[in-house]
């Protein structure tokens, strides 16, 4: 006699979903809307549970754990502070599933766990790309927030600087002043900082790992600068007092004239290559004529960009 299992694959809640089980209904929501706004957060948060593969019991559990600040909301009457009974809460927390199953038939589909980890793997193979304009310490502490990301199932890490400078090898003054960089480029934006919690722990602040756009904008500085070997230039040097001053490998851009730059871009990752291809082609001063050669990852570009 065989027995068929069956493997339910479940995923972490969103920061977000645990932050509004934890903290519960903001005050002036609370006011505004009483029980509305109590009831509003159960069936979204039973939503995002039951969208990442967790069962009634699971997400119950959560809900009315002793730290649970939406559990107790769920237990009063709103502008009553009478408690409900258990059978009434019960009761509440089970029509908030029924209605978060009701809204997901016809709700557009979530992120899964499998697109989670592949926009991490995105990021993690940015991030290693030499040409990412990112230094050493960018470089590292974005690489420590992918593999928080990819162990929780998220694509915002929570990131506590003792763990960071322990995961980096770089000190905790280093961290916090590489995350607030990271922060200000827009690449690891902070979405939800640092706060105290009970007994005095600290609750780490939640980053937002970079989307397909940020990234594909750090590739935009490669119009700054030589997109070959440092010695692919020529002319004499700048600082000489007479002849032309040295330029990138192409034709000089001359007021009034038509430059034609032709480029090779290669890389290990058909990915990358077309981040780099979207923020290039996204500029509208530039035409650009592709041909795709016999490598799937190497593309030849004849640009042509006018003077302005």
């Amino acid at each position: 006699m065989k027995v068929m299992t069956t493997t339910t694959t479940r995923s972490a809640l969103p920061g977000r979903m645990v932050d509004l089980i934890r903290d519960g209904v903001p005050p002036a929501d609370l006011r505004a809307k009483g029980d509305r706004a109590v009831w509003a957060a159960l069936v979204k948060t039973a939503a995002s549970s039951q969208q990442r593969g967790h069962t009634y019991a699971e997400w119950a559990a959560i809900v009315t754990d002793a730290k649970s600040a939406l559990g107790r909301q769920a237990s009063i009457r709103a502008g009553r502070d009478k408690v409900k009974s258990p059978a009434a809460r019960e009761k509440t927390l089970r029509s908030a599933w029924d209605a978060a199953a009701r809204w997901l038939k016809d709700a557009p589909a979530s992120f899964t766990r499998e697109t989670v980890l592949a926009h991490v793997a995105a990021v993690r193979g940015w991030a290693g790309d030499a040409d990412a304009d990112l230094d050493d310490h960018e470089r590292m502490v974005l690489i420590a927030a992918c593999d928080v990301a990819e162990r929780n199932g998220t694509t915002r890490p929570a990131m506590p600087r003792r763990a960071v400078s322990e995961a980096t090898g770089l000190g905790e003054r280093t961290v916090r002043t590489t995350l607030a960089a990271l922060d200000d480029r827009g690449i690891l934006r902070l979405e939800v900082p640092g706060r105290g919690g009970a007994e005095g722990k600290r609750r780490a602040g939640l980053y937002q790992l970079p989307t397909a756009d940020v990234m594909a904008d750090a590739y935009l500085y490669r119009e700054t600068r030589s997109m070959g070997h440092p010695a692919q230039v020529y002319g004499t040097p700048r600082d000489a007092s007479a002849g032309t001053p040295a330029q990138v490998y192409g034709t000089p851009d001359t007021e009034g004239t038509t430059t034609m730059v032709t480029l090779t871009l290669t890389a290990a990752d058909p990915e990358q290559l077309a981040l780099a291809l979207a923020a290039i082609t996204r500029d509208p001063g530039v035409q650009v004529i592709t041909s795709a050669s016999d490598d799937s990852n190497v593309v030849e570009l004849a640009s042509v960009r006018r003077s302005s």
